[in-house]
């Protein structure tokens, strides 16, 4: 029972960079698009304006969503 749990530390461990790299992955998209609304206030206009820029949107989202569900599953191991 000590091995196992030890097992499932060191995969923890080395799991620990995926993981990290998911979640920067998945959030910098959100802190870009922050960014430039703050440095540009104007630029983002059309993307929240015309029905396109809502096509856009909700397929970036989907796409952020499906990618982190993707990353998650592939850094989870069944020990």
């Amino acid at each position: 029972m000590r091995e196992r749990f030890k097992l499932l530390r060191d995969v923890e461990v080395m799991t620990a960079q995926g993981r990290l790299s998911g979640l920067l992955l998945t959030s910098l998209p959100f802190f870009v698009a922050g960014a430039m609304m703050l440095i540009a206030p104007g630029y983002m206009d059309p993307m929240f304006e015309k029905k396109t820029g809502h096509y856009c949107l909700a397929y970036c989202l989907v796409s952020i969503l499906l990618g982190h569900l993707w990353i998650q599953k592939i850094v989870k191991i069944k020990v």
